[in-house]
């Protein structure tokens, strides 16, 4: 069983690789996690300045750094932003980026960060390598615009300028850095257009990601029906 397009796809390019039986490969069963998505969706309100989350560990392959230096350089270019950043990860934003970011530190409290969520207009996600992050789950879910780098399961459910934005994450640190700031530009001055999208997240989500279809899954694998 597996969470992703993107591992079901894997596997099976290393069962061929391996000279294993091509059956092998149709045992692998795609189950997507699931996530709490509201009833109903709840616009988001307006303010001068938008507020983007990051939300995860602050690990090497995250590189939270780079939402750092996201924070630092629309200071610095006069876009209006506000960046959270929740969890464990002040340590890895550098000190020089740390006074353009506020820290939550980890929210075990599970309405504190849906709070978080419902409070937020945009999700920043600049990692080297990812499956299918919860954390996107959890923010499509909310009406949150995920702007992401193109790794893992991300592209099969983010369509970029559609329910999120996709950058390159194989381009560099810079190009990495300018193009997520001229999207928060972006995303700030067309606010007509970020409310589309933050509603076509949450209508994503609520198709995509509710317990219903995970539990169906797995009733159909176990039953075999």
């Amino acid at each position: 069983m597996a969470i992703n397009e993107k591992t079901v796809a894997d596997l099976k390019e290393q069962y061929l690789a391996h000279g294993l039986p091509e059956i092998l490969g149709s045992r692998v069963h795609l189950i997507e996690n699931c996530v709490q998505v509201p009833e109903r969706y709840t616009p988001k309100k307006r303010r001068a300045r938008l507020k983007a989350l990051y939300v995860g560990r602050g690990s090497e392959e995250k590189r939270v750094h780079l939402v750092g230096r996201i924070a630092a350089r629309c200071h610095r270019d006069g876009i209006p932003l506000e960046l959270v950043v929740v969890g464990d990860a002040a340590g890895a934003v550098d000190e020089a980026d740390r006074g353009f970011c506020s820290f939550l530190g980890e929210v075990t409290d599970q309405d504190a960060l849906q709070r978080a969520y419902d409070d937020a207009d945009l999700l920043l996600l600049t990692s080297s390598r990812e499956g299918f992050p919860m954390v996107v789950m959890e923010a499509m879910a909310h009406g949150v615009v995920p702007v992401s780098t193109d790794v893992g399961g991300i592209p099969v459910h983010v369509q970029s300028g559609k329910n999120g934005w996709l950058v390159r994450h194989a381009a560099g640190e810079e190009v990495i850095v300018d193009e997520m700031c001229q999207i928060v530009g972006r995303m700030s001055r067309e606010r007509e257009l970020l409310g589309e999208m933050s509603r076509a997240a949450y209508d994503y989500a609520r198709a995509s990601f509710n317990g219903e279809k995970f539990c169906s899954a797995y009733r159909a694998l176990l039953l075999g029906s």
